[in-house]
């Protein structure tokens, strides 16, 4: 499972420091998680996907139902 955090947040014209100010999270953070260095918890990402106006499902990637297409 990956998630599509940088690609929606190009699409949307916002910088990871939208994320850091309305999540109260660390720069680090924000970027492991753009990075898909590590995934955020399913609260944030319910949180990420209301602020980006996104579903949760646009939101995550599952990898193995991408490689059966």
């Amino acid at each position: 499972m990956r998630n599509r955090i940088q690609e929606i947040l190009d699409e949307t014209g916002r910088k990871q420091s939208f994320l850091c100010e309305r999540l109260g999270k660390s720069p680090n953070t924000i970027s492991s998680w753009c990075r898909n260095n590590s995934n955020p918890s399913i609260i944030d990402a319910k949180r990420i996907a209301d602020l980006l106006g996104v579903e949760m499902d646009d939101l995550l990637i599952d990898d193995e139902k991408e490689e059966t297409k």
